[in-house]
């Protein structure tokens, strides 16, 4: 525990000390290890809280580190009087997921934290957001299908099997650019009176009865 929080004390202070003063400050959440609740029992800690033994993946991509770069925007953007907040999270923390428990917790903690201080912040000349894509087309998604696939049917290839399943609106995922374009909206000027609310992007499919 001691070692978690001297962990997030030093992000912290690695993005109070070096952030400039950007407009605009966008975050998005990497893949957390896809599993059920037995699954995670070893794995969740290392892989949420702490990056010493994942090579490739960079603090900036996990909940903890994420809501401490948000303070620290946050407290930047605060004295200048102006800026926004996008975070760019995952529509798992609204439509829970007991094959992805992981996602959903770290999302909707990290929703809420996005109304919280969005719901305050305006008083203060920022406005703070949250984008929630749905099923997207990437690699992120295919690889979360695979670790499905392994664990019901003990194969990777069969991923695809749950695509059929999902039933997804239109019949497919959504492409980057669609999210892409409302974080840019949500950005710009244009969405000025939007802020502690969060924007799903996922064709209705977090209310569509399977």
């Amino acid at each position: 525990c001691s070692y978690i929080i001297t962990y997030l004390a030093l992000i912290y202070r690695y993005y109070d000390a070096h952030i400039p003063y950007y407009d605009a400050h966008i975050t998005y959440l990497a893949l957390i290890i896809p599993g059920n609740i037995l699954y995670h029992s070893h794995h969740t800690r290392k892989h949420i809280i702490s990056t010493t033994n994942l090579p490739n993946h960079r603090p900036d991509h996990f909940v903890f580190p994420i809501h401490f770069g948000t303070r620290a925007f946050f407290r930047k953007m605060k004295q200048r009087g102006s800026g926004v907040i996008v975070n760019v999270i995952g529509t798992s923390g609204q439509r829970m997921n007991p094959m992805y428990i992981g996602g959903s917790v770290g999302n909707a903690s990290l929703m809420a934290l996005s109304r919280a201080l969005g719901s305050r912040s305006t008083d203060f000349g920022v406005r703070v957001v949250a984008v929630n894509p749905g099923m997207t087309a990437t690699d992120r998604a295919r690889t979360m299908l695979q670790k499905w696939s392994e664990q019901q049917f003990g194969t990777p290839d069969r991923w695809e099997e749950f695509l059929v399943e999902m039933n997804l609106p239109f019949g497919r995922m959504g492409e980057p650019s669609e999210v892409a374009d409302l974080v840019a909206f949500v950005a710009s000027a244009r969405a000025s009176y939007i802020s502690g609310t969060v924007l799903t992007v996922d064709g209705g499919a977090s209310d569509r009865n399977h």
